[in-house]
């Protein structure tokens, strides 16, 4: 995933139907992109900060799937924590 595509997806993501806290998250990190932050620097606090609210059980489905390509497709996701599906 490239930058503009995370910031396609996150705007995507600010448009759904998803928490005000997970939609805070979301929007920090479209913000952070946009004022030219570190791109991996900017995809580690977002697994930082979904990952929390993972472990809380407090990821919609749509999250738990963005959380998911977060840990999957950038380096150190060995170190990502795992998240339960919610149903």
């Amino acid at each position: 995933m490239t930058e503009t595509q995370l910031i396609e997806t996150l705007v995507n993501f600010i448009l759904s139907d998803i928490s005000d806290t997970e939609r805070d998250i979301v929007v920090q990190a479209k913000t952070d992109l946009e004022n030219k932050e570190f791109f991996y620097k900017v995809i580690f606090w977002l697994r930082v900060r979904l990952g929390t609210l993972g472990v809380q059980g407090k990821l919609s489905p749509l999250t738990v799937n963005l959380y998911a390509q977060l840990l999957h497709g950038f380096p150190g996701k060995e170190r990502g924590i795992p998240v339960r599906r919610i149903k």
